[in-house]
């Protein structure tokens, strides 16, 4: 992967330790992964995760030493963590934290209390809202949101902390035509048409539901149609909620049309494989919105797969005109957004030509490095 420079040539970048609120491969952990990736190793003082996982090992590939401290989702476990991570900063005393995602700023703030050490705060989703994201964020130094969606909770004298910086995606070379074959090969479909995927971990809020309820209709009108859902379940609790999608689906009779293929490391290239990707997202315990800025969205854009998606968090900034977004919940246009798509070639081609130099042009991950360094900078100035 080509590294990025600092942007900043004259004055020597901050020495950052990355906290990690996870060690699994969500979608703020790949951004991490990516972010790494990226990033001129100077800048990089050392990475640290509060959980174990797939993450761990894929950061070790790229040669960083990560330090695991396990923290669980309760106080006291907050309060362990913090007291461990305050003194592995004292001990290698970096010029800023970058918290990435919500656990890691809680953990981040408590332990550089008094220290002076500023915390970046890199939130992704909307996970905390209103006073209680405005309450930590006077803890840190600055906040990054991953899009306008997300910054819009901080009023007043907050406003100056946050910097909003879109993801960004390196240029993907991904040939549609063969991930096309290799997804149809993978499911053992060589006449399936079209293939809809929904793409993301098996939990409520992405919506699987919304999408297998419009089915039935859907496949009267495309019987050649597989639906795809690619992801993991994210642990026992989300089990259930995977055995209520199995049991509507059998009782709708939609078992040979609907395929769960689970995690893939290729996910990109079923994403390209796809005619189209659906993103039906619901929002979530006690009306939490959800889709910061989703990833495998800008990742659809990038290779011209169109989405299909409730108008909910970030997907408006994110995919505009290039994509057909409907009303939370509203299930008919929804299904029509997608027959609509499927039939009518030319808007398909125009919406798979605008994803891509929309991907290009408006989220490179050359701005956003830029971006995220500036914020270091910032943070590091006091």
């Amino acid at each position: 992967m080509v590294r990025i420079r600092p942007a900043n040539a004259v004055t020597p970048p901050p020495s950052v330790t990355f906290i990690s609120s996870y060690g699994g491969l969500g979608g703020s952990e790949i951004y991490l992964e990516r972010l790494l990736g990226m990033l001129d190793r100077s800048l990089v003082h050392s990475v640290i995760s509060l959980g174990d996982g797939a993450l761990i090992d894929r950061l070790r590939a790229l040669d960083h030493e990560v330090e695991v401290v396990p923290t669980s989702g309760d106080l006291r476990s907050f309060a362990i963590s913090a007291w461990t991570l305050r003194r592995l900063l004292r001990a290698s005393r970096p010029e800023v934290v970058h918290a990435n995602g919500l656990k890691a700023a809680i953990v981040s703030a408590l332990a550089t209390m008094g220290t002076g050490l500023p915390v970046v705060w890199m939130r992704h989703d909307f996970s905390m809202e209103g006073w209680r994201a405005q309450t930590l964020a006077l803890r840190c130094r600055s906040v990054i949101c991953v899009s306008h969606a997300l910054a819009r909770t901080f009023h007043g004298s907050l406003q100056h902390k946050v910097h909003v910086v879109h993801t960004g995606l390196p240029e993907v070379g991904v040939e549609r035509d063969e991930a096309h074959q290799h997804l149809r090969d993978l499911i053992a479909e060589p006449l399936a048409e079209p293939i809809i995927s929904l793409v993301g971990h098996v939990i409520p809020g992405k919506g699987h539901l919304e999408l297998i309820e419009v089915c039935p209709e859907l496949l009267t009108r495309l019987p050649d149609a597989r639906i795809l859902f690619v992801g993991d379940v994210p642990g026992e609790r989300f089990a259930p909620y995977a055995e209520t999608l199995k049991d509507r689906i059998k009782q709708l009779g939609l078992g040979e049309a609907t395929t769960f293929l689970g995690h893939r490391n290729d996910a990109l290239t079923v994403i390209a494989g796809s005619d189209l990707v659906v993103m039906p997202s619901v929002s979530g315990h006690r009306g939490i919105e959800t889709e910061g800025f989703p990833l495998l969205a800008l990742e659809a854009l990038a290779v011209g797969t169109p989405v299909v998606a409730y108008a909910v968090g970030g997907l408006p900034e994110l995919i505009a005109d290039c994509g057909a977004l409907v009303p939370p919940s509203d299930r008919k246009r929804l299904l029509d957004a997608i027959l609509r798509l499927i039939t009518d070639r030319a808007t398909w081609e125009r919406m798979s030509s605008c994803g891509r130099e929309r991907a290009r042009t408006s989220f490179s991950s050359t701005a956003m490095i830029a971006g995220v360094q500036r914020v270091y900078q910032l943070a590091a100035g006091g």
